[in-house]
């Protein structure tokens, strides 16, 4: 059984054999499109790539791509501590979602990311003016 090729779609071709030309042309056609797919990749992706450092969720991320934060947006509470079965670890709880982690965490309390607010990334990093003498956290007004 043949197929033909007929707008994305593999449709019963009854036996009659495909022109040459058509083939070709299929082939020239998939050919400009993967090119311009292939340039548009190469303009997407910069020389430099700028790294920032999220202040909602703390990750470094690209500033070409700030998709992909995750984060709760209100501090946790401690609400209690296991029994001794679990070393009594300590409880808390996300106001924002309710969502519970147990756990000894480093910093005390659990980190706030990932979350149950997904965004864009907000860049917390700092900018040094080669006009100034220090550096200035962006959105500032450097001291000249």
């Amino acid at each position: 059984m043949d197929y033909r090729l007929c707008t994305g779609q593999w449709v019963e071709a009854g036996g009659v054999p495909i022109p040459d030309k058509v083939i070709s042309d299929t082939l020239t056609v998939l050919d400009a499109a993967k090119q311009r797919e292939s340039a548009e990749a190469a303009a997407a992706t910069p020389e430099y790539i700028l790294l920032n450092v999220c202040s909602r969720c703390g990750a470094q991320y690209g500033e070409h791509d700030p998709t992909g934060c995750s984060f709760h947006p209100q501090l946790p509470e401690k609400i209690g501590t296991t029994d001794s079965h679990r070393d009594y670890d300590d409880i808390w709880r996300f106001p924002c979602c309710g969502q519970k982690y147990v756990g000894g965490f480093s910093e005390g309390e659990p980190p706030k990311s990932p979350g149950c607010v997904k965004g864009r990334h907000t860049p917390r990093y700092y900018h040094h003016d080669k006009r100034t003498s220090g550096a200035t956290v962006r959105g500032e007004t450097p001291r000249l």
